[in-house]
């Protein structure tokens, strides 16, 4: 995956907006996007936090170490902030005590915009209560079998929770009241076996599959057998343990003259990744007769030929002073054409060039990059890939280039010479009309992969 980012220059309006430079004239609060949760075990000592987690008993107090978000709470939402259990949307119990501006010698608790981390390096281990200072078994209301969520709080009040209004984290964990555990659930990958078979003397074929990501051309970490079985897939001839992603199995015995096809599919079991895959294609090989020969010939096709690259991309792109236009500020500007180069070896996947923007600052006020669209376009005269579709500003934070958008992509390799693609957009900034004044930047990331 190659990641370019971009400073986008910016824009200014009547009080000002600029984009990598952008001036605006006054920031509305947006709706908070989910960020990510994690969970810590305990620390070794008081300088280092403990391991990242995803799994323990449900019994065990404090239920976790140390506990971080990777964004801080919202602004207008930063007057306190809980951690509370919930499942089936009914609230369980608080398993935190709950955190205020003045507890920043126990961690960051996010009431500041920096992200939240929280863990027994900041004060005696295992008695940090402004992470956890109970069990999931010691909740007010008890847990049941089944899934479940952790939620962290955001508050406008420092004095109390609007279930309603505030803003929330959460991240989905998996009870066993049965075994006292509890887990982050993990979705599994699906598989695929790509088979071959080949002549073994005297009179049996090596059956050898490799086991891959439906989206890749390369073996998977997949652990397992893989079993292998006649044209039908009715009747089994064999079993192999997966290694690197192979497995292997010789038949042996057949009858000279005869040609043989085979089928196989990957067996997970506990594979606590990988799901099992559906039959592989046939693959057939032949045994000798008594007058005949046969000359193995071998040769090695390297993973992997030729490359997918990005390239022209520019540092920064202005969007002017922003005008009042239809009751909103607008500016535009134009995002210079970049260049996609593929070289890859026929069969490769297809690929996609995503954008994606952070929210405008401008000191301590902030625009939401939802208000930034686009209209791609194809600059060269001879494209492989297709440019993206056209991106509205949005006034909601799930929308415009907020959200990653293509900007162009191209299907899978069909030919062996290289292609190029060359696209840029038309940028589109609208944002509201009470924007406060200031010059305003962000960052646009285009990513191919």
């Amino acid at each position: 995956m190659n990641t370019f980012t971009r400073r986008l220059a910016a824009v200014a309006a009547v009080g000002a907006i600029v984009l990598g430079g952008l001036t605006v004239a006054q920031a509305a609060s947006a709706d908070v996007t989910p960020g990510t949760i994690t969970l810590y075990g305990p620390t070794p000592n008081q300088l280092v936090r403990g391991p990242a987690i995803t799994s323990g008993t449900l019994d065990a107090s404090p239920a976790f170490n140390g506990i971080s978000v990777d964004q801080g709470c919202p602004v207008g939402y930063r007057g306190r902030s809980d951690t509370l259990v919930y499942q089936n949307g009914v609230k369980l119990g608080s398993i935190a005590t709950s955190r205020n501006s003045s507890v920043t010698a126990y961690g960051a608790t996010g009431l500041d915009g920096n992200p939240i981390a929280m863990d027994d390096t900041y004060s005696v281990p295992g008695t940090n209560p402004f992470v956890a200072n109970n069990s999931f078994s010691g909740l007010a209301s008890p847990l049941v079998s089944g899934s479940f969520e952790l939620r962290v709080y955001c508050s406008a009040l420092s004095t109390s929770i609007n279930f309603t209004t505030d803003k929330w984290f959460s991240l989905t964990l998996t009870a066993n009241t049965a075994a006292n555990t509890w887990s982050v659930p993990v979705t599994k990958k699906a598989t695929t076996v790509s088979l071959t078979a080949s002549y073994t003397a005297p009179s049996g074929i090596t059956l050898t599959g490799t086991v891959k990501d439906p989206s890749a051309a390369v073996a998977t970490g997949a652990v397992g057998s893989i079993t292998f079985l006649d044209a039908t897939g009715s009747t089994q001839v064999g079993s192999g343990t997966v290694s690197n992603g192979v497995g292997t199995y010789t038949v042996t015995g057949l009858t000279p003259g005869n040609t043989y096809t085979y089928t196989a599919k990957f067996v997970g079991a506990s594979d606590p990744q990988y799901n099992d895959s559906s039959l592989s294609g046939t693959a057939s090989a032949s045994i000798p007769g008594a007058n005949q020969g046969q000359t193995q010939i071998t040769v090695s096709i390297p993973a992997g030929v030729g490359s997918l690259s990005l390239s022209g991309v520019t540092g920064s792109v202005s969007l002017g002073t922003a005008a009042l236009s239809g009751g909103l500020l607008k500016a535009s500007g134009t995002l210079p054409a970049v260049t996609v180069t593929d070289t890859r070896q026929v069969g490769s996947p297809s690929w996609s060039l995503t954008g994606q923007v952070s929210d405008f600052t401008s000191g301590s006020n902030t625009m939401s990059g939802s208000y930034l669209g686009w209209v791609p376009a194809l600059a060269g005269s001879v494209n492989e890939g297709t440019a993206g579709a056209t991106v509205a500003p949005s006034t909601t934070a799930t929308g415009g280039l907020k959200v990653a958008s293509t900007l162009a992509s191209a299907p899978a390799v069909t030919a062996a010479s290289p292609t190029t693609t060359q696209v840029g957009a038309t940028l589109n900034l609208a944002a509201p009309a009470n924007t406060a004044a200031g010059d305003y930047t962000a960052v646009l990331t285009l990513t191919l992969a």
